[in-house]
Parts: structure tokens; sequence; C-alpha cells
């Protein structure tokens, strides 16, 4: 025991008496705490790495897409990405490195394999996002997960709005076939040099584009190799039954209402529909039946279809896969569209084929003609010839201001049976002058209809007011301030300034103007130039000369472009100076007359004045008679009513068509995208009241509410013998 104690103290001195090299203890100090470092970060990477794989399934079971992949470099070596999404918050993914060399060890213990390999074991192997399509993670175990990026997604919304364009598209054609309509012209649509569609233009109902299908992206990859069936368009398509009416179908199937009844793709007495009036509109159908349009969306990776105006959906099946975008995006609808010389054939992606005639099929065996022999300022005369006299042949010439079936505005038809020589004449009159007029022939022979192509001809300007009246003792209107309707008392030569409404805005570039119509507010139908002999325009001011003898009524006056399209209108007011009456409580001063009124008179036809759609500057003709809706007689004969679209539901087309009624479809809404501000507190330049007036205030703070105190139903106050509301001692 003293000897091995001896020894260690002996070791202890020379410990103390000579240079102790202690780095490699430091070393292996150092290395440890790195190597701690080291499976710290390791750690909190494979717990972001961990947090991020529960982010893309959650991404994959919300059909999320990938919006970005940003790479992560450290030291310049890329060590991970970030990954963006549409939807979902942002992750950071970390794949797995390769390790340090290991030093040589005296037992080989690390120098075996020459690495250290602890970080070569993350969750995630790679990222790759060379595909546009689809982002594929690939983790350390070989399991595979994609994630569809926007590109595809935009893809599937690009399918989408073509599938609704293609059914909006088929629908017209059969319609159109119904209809006896015919192909005039094709013309191909191109994008990167490669067809992807083409616009085909009928005799009477416009042009539709169709849209065929393209290649698809790769759909999900499954263990076999092959592609799945997870990302399933539905075929819509139509079908013709044993009635001889074609229906809508859904992957093959007929495509049934809640009643199990098959759904017409045309309504029954419709748009277009049997009547053979191309534009007019039908009686209603049964509700739910009747020219239904289906109606596709993607939500949620799910395709929806709704048959009721997008009012409710029905789920239908994935519009993407489990692992990546829809299998194919070629079903498009339409698989091909084919012409000869006779047919165009469109098929359809559910193996149906649709055969549309051309104008040689079309106008086989017609053998009716019509020209225009000649037209005057408010009509038109046409001459025509027959070769085939069935006995119940029937023509008929539509006309009207547009050369699209959809927006056909009808002034009438003129029709011929029984035709005795083999050839025609017709009049149109109580047209507008200096318009331009678009026309068609329908022709009945023997049960078969057909239709000729579409003219046009424009009716002649009236000429000879320069002559009549002088500018230059014209008294302005507009001095007053401008307006949409001016107030005429007296007989003389007036103008006004060319802009819009009681704004200081041209109109634009002015060719003509002309009267548009006339009347007294009575059964009595004027003469034209009875109350306006006529317009001109000049310098920027629209001229016009009453009768020399001054007659009560109203007027419409517009002006025109080169190409006859109405710019602006004014109404005039021909009447004596209406009155002011102040309201109680100070609440303002009323007109003591309707708009358009000759009078203030109680029970008086001539009180009633004029109708207005609330917004639209342009009045329509009130009654001519105070105890019944019977229209006043007028200068024109004015147009049906027209259904409220998105293209003629709008200001732009109630301004250069200001004598069409719009009617909402549903409700009585002329204006498609409802407006509030077209009559405003404020006036604005669709006030329909002349200068110094606009329309009053409604609800709790208008006119009548402050005027009695308190918001009342008036009601207990109308006047049945003078049929209105007396305010006088009331307000």
């Amino acid at each position: 025991m003293k000897k091995l104690i001896l020894f260690l103290t002996a070791a202890a001195c020379m410990a103390a008496c000579t240079i102790f090299d202690d780095s490699a203890i430091w070393d292996k100090l150092d290395d440890h705490e790195n190597r701690i470092v080291t499976l710290e970060t390791l750690c909190s990477r494979m717990n972001t790495n961990i947090n991020s794989l529960q982010s893309i399934i959650t991404a994959l079971q919300e059909s999320d897409f990938i919006t970005g992949v940003t790479p992560i470099t450290e030291n310049g070596v890329e060590i991970g990405y970030t990954i963006t999404f549409s939807k979902s918050k942002p992750i950071t993914i970390y794949h797995g490195t390769d390790g340090k060399d290991g030093e040589d060890g005296k037992d080989g213990e690390d120098g075996e394999d020459g690495k250290d390999g602890t970080d070569g074991d993350a969750m995630f192997k790679n990222v790759d996002a060379s595909n546009p399509d689809y982002v594929l993670f690939m983790l350390s175990d070989g399991t595979q997960i994609k994630i569809p990026t926007w590109k595809a997604f935009e893809a599937l919304q690009t399918l989408v709005s073509q599938m609704n364009s293609n059914i909006s598209a088929l629908q017209k054609a059969v319609q159109a076939l119904e209809n006896n309509d015919y192909v005039t012209a094709i013309t191909p649509m191109t994008e990167n040099g490669k067809v992807v569609g083409y616009s085909i233009t009928f005799a009477k109902s416009g042009h539709v584009v169709i849209y065929h299908g393209k290649d698809g992206a790769d759909g999900k990859p499954g263990a076999d190799g092959t592609d799945g069936n997870d990302g399933h368009t539905p075929k819509i398509g139509v079908a013709q039954d044993t009635d001889g009416k074609y229906y809508w179908t859904l992957d093959g199937q007929w495509l049934l209402d809640a009643a199990g009844n098959k759904i017409p793709t045309t309504g029954k007495d419709g748009e277009d529909g049997t009547d053979g009036k191309p534009g007019a509109d039908g009686s209603a159908g049964a509700a739910g039946n009747d020219g239904v349009t289906p109606k596709l969306k993607i939500e949620n990776g799910y395709w929806y279809v709704s048959y009721d105006n997008e009012i409710t959906w029905e789920q239908l099946g994935q519009a993407t896969g489990d692992q990546g975008p829809a299998g194919s995006n070629s079903e498009c609808l339409f698989d091909s569209v084919t012409w000869d010389n006779d047919y165009v054939y469109l098929k359809l992606s559910d193996g149906q084929t649709i055969k549309i005639p051309q104008a040689s099929v079309a106008n086989a065996g017609n053998g009716v003609t019509i020209e225009l022999s000649s037209t005057s300022e408010f009509s038109a005369l046409f001459y025509g010839t027959f070769e085939n006299k069935g006995v119940d042949m029937k023509v008929t010439v539509y006309y009207g201001p547009s050369s699209s079936l959809s927006l056909y505005n009808y002034q009438g038809s003129v029709s011929r049976t029984s035709f005795s020589g083999s050839s025609y004449t017709l009049t149109v009159d109580k047209l507008f002058s200096d318009t331009k007029y678009y026309y068609f022939t329908e022709t009945v022979n023997n049960g078969k209809t057909v239709y000729s192509d579409v003219n046009w001809f424009r009716t002649k300007a009236v000429t000879g007011y320069e002559d009549d009246f002088s500018t230059s003792d014209a008294v302005n209107l507009s001095s007053g301030g401008t307006a949409n309707c001016y107030i005429v008392t007296s007989p003389g030569t007036y103008c006004i300034s060319a802009v819009k409404g009681n704004s200081s805005t041209s109109v634009g570039s002015v060719s003509s103007a002309t009267v548009i119509w006339e009347t007294f507010g009575t059964s009595v139908t004027p003469t034209r130039g009875d109350l306006v002999k006529g317009a001109l325009y000049k310098d920027g001011k629209v001229y016009f000369k009453t009768n020399s003898t001054f007659m009560e009524g109203n007027a419409l006056i517009a002006v025109k472009d080169a190409s006859g399209n109405i710019l602006w209108s004014w109404h005039i007011w021909m009447t004596d100076q209406p009155a002011g009456q102040v309201y109680y409580n100070n609440a303002g001063t009323v007109m003591d007359r309707n708009l358009g009124a000759t009078s203030a008179t109680p029970g008086d036809v001539k009180a009633l004045g004029l109708m207005y759609q609330w917004g639209r500057k342009d009045p329509f003709m009130g009654s001519s008679n105070i105890n019944s809706p019977v229209q006043a007689a007028s200068t024109i004969s004015w147009p049906d009513p027209k259904k409220s679209t998105s293209t003629t539901g709008t200001v732009d087309y109630a301004t250069k068509n200001p004598t069409v009624m719009l009617k909402g479809e549903t409700n009585n809404r002329w204006l498609y995208v409802k407006d509030a501000t077209l009559w405003a507190s404020s006036k604005t330049i669709y006030d329909p009241c002349p200068a110094g007036w606009q329309i009053p205030q409604g609800g709790d703070s208008g006119y009548w509410v402050r005027a009695y105190g308190s918001s009342i139903i008036y009601g207990d106050k109308f006047d049945y013998t003078n049929r209105g509301v007396n305010f006088s001692g009331y307000f």
C-alpha cells in the first residue's frame, strides 16, 4: 500500500513540475458541444418537418394549392425549402444532408465508413418542384406526396369556365337547330399556333364560341403506375329522345329534376322558342323544367352542378386527385367540331353528335327573295318573288335596330298569305328617321320554315329644316341650366346644349339630330310635326322648331352618330309653366304636376303625365284613360318589352334604346345589376326633371314624411274619382 501511494505522489510531482498539453481534451469538449448543438438543431428541424408534414396532409384534404417554393440555404448549401399555399400558412421543410468526415479512431469506431451521417436521417429526403403542375415531396421512407400548383388550379378554373361557356353554346346550338336556324360562318380560334376552339355564326341566333378539349395533366401516380380515377371531369351533354326533343345528360344518363322528369335543353316556348319568331319572348314554361342551363363549379376539390341558376348546388365528384390535379382535363364537352359543304358536326365528349345545317341545305328549295325597293324618312318598301306557291305559304318580314337575335327589338312584322302571281310588295311604316334597321324573312311552305340572310337598310334623314328656320334667333333653353327635360311654353325656335343631363360632358361625336316620338298624352294620334317640326345639330347644340300653332304634349329628340346609333336623348315638355307647391314643416317645394302632365286639374287625363322606369332618364307613354291603363297614342309603334340581361340591362343599352322597356325575369327591375345611385339624393345626369328640379327624396327622411311629421300610409287619402292623392291641405 505504501508503495502505491508513493507512486501516485511521484506522478503528481511530475505533473506539477512539467508542462501538460490539454488541447486534446478541450477539442473533445468542443466536439461534444458541437454535437449537442447539432442534435438540438436536428431535433428542432425534425419538429418543424413533423408540423410541416401535418400541414401538407391538411392541404391535401382541403384541396389547397401551392403558390411558391423558395430554397433555404446555409453557408451556400441548400438545406430545405419554404412552401407557400393559396389558403394555408407557409411551411418550412428541411431535407437530409451528408454528415462530416469522421476522425480515424484507434479502434476504427469512427473511421469505419468515413462519415458521421447523423444529419442524413431527416423526414424529407427531397422536394421536387420541377413539374409546373405539382410539387413532389419525397420522404426518407420512400413515400411520395403530390400537391398541385397554382398553375394546375388555374388550368382547372379555365376548364370550368370553358365548360360553362360550352354548355351555353350547346344550348344555343340546339335552340338554333329546333328553330330551323343554320350556320353561316365558322372561324377557328388559335392559341400558340394550335386550334383550341371555333366561333360559329348562325343566320338568326348570333354566334357562339366553342372550346374543344386539350391534353390534360397527369393524374395521381398509383402503386401500379396507372393514373387513377380520382380526378374525374363530369360529362355534360344532350341527347334527342323519342319525342324528338333534346334533353340534358350527365355522364351518359338523363339529367332528372327533383320530380324525376328529364330536363329539356330549351324552353317549351321561351325566348327564341317554339313560336317561330326569332327573338320574340314566348310564354313562360313550367318552373324548373324549361330552358334550364346547368352551371358547373369547382370548390374544395369537388365538382358541383346547379340546375336552378346557382341557387342550389349538387356535388358530383372529385375534381382533383388525392395526390395531384385532375387525371385529365381534356373533357371540355366538345371533342371536335367538323364540317362539310352541307352540315356542321358538333361531337360531344359523351359520344353524341349534333348536326346543324349550313346555308346551302337550309335555303334549298326556298325560292323566296326579298329586296329593298325604297325608303323614306319613316317607312320602307320591299319587293319580293317566290317560285313555289304552297297553300300555307307565309312570308314575314322582321325588322329591328340590331343584327344580333338576342338583342332584336321588334318594331312589328308584315305578312302575306295566299299569294296571287309570283311577286309581292310589303310596306313597313312608323319607323324612326335616319336609323339603321336590320331585316330578314321567314317563309313557311308546306310546314317547312326557312329564314333568309340578314340584311339592312337605313331610313332617310329628315331634311329641309335648315331652310325652315334660322338658328340665329333660337332661344337657348340651356342658359338656365342643362337637363334631360326642357319645358317649352310657347311656339318658336329653340336650342339645347348637346351634353349629358345636368353636366357639361359632351354626348360624343354627333352626326345628326331627329325627333323620336310625339304624343298628346291622350288617345288621339299626332301627325309628325304637330308638336315639333324637326331637329338639327349644329356646333354643339340641338336646334328644333315647334309648330306655329302651339300644342301641348311631349316629344323626344335624340342625336345620333355616323352609324345611326343614339348617343343621347332629351324630353321636350310642351305645357304651361308648372307651379311649385311648398310643403309643410319646411320639407321642400314640389311641382304641381307629374312629369309630362299638361294639366294640374284633378280628374283630367292630361294630368296623368308620362311613365318612367326608376333610374332611367327617358319616359314612356302613360295612360290615355283616367280609369284604366290604355297606352296613350304616339307617332311610333312601341317595341315589345325586352328581358333584362347582362347585355340589355345596362345604362349604356338603355341610353341607346330609349323606347325599349326592360324587365327582369323574376322582377320588374330593368337594371341587371342594381345601382341605386342613378337617381340619388343629389341630382345626377340621369335625373329626368327639368333644370332646377329633381326627383324628390323618399323614405323616412323624404319630403312627404317630413311634411306630415311621421311615416304613414296614404291609401286612406286616395281619391277614386280623380284617381290620385290630393296633397293640398294634407302636406
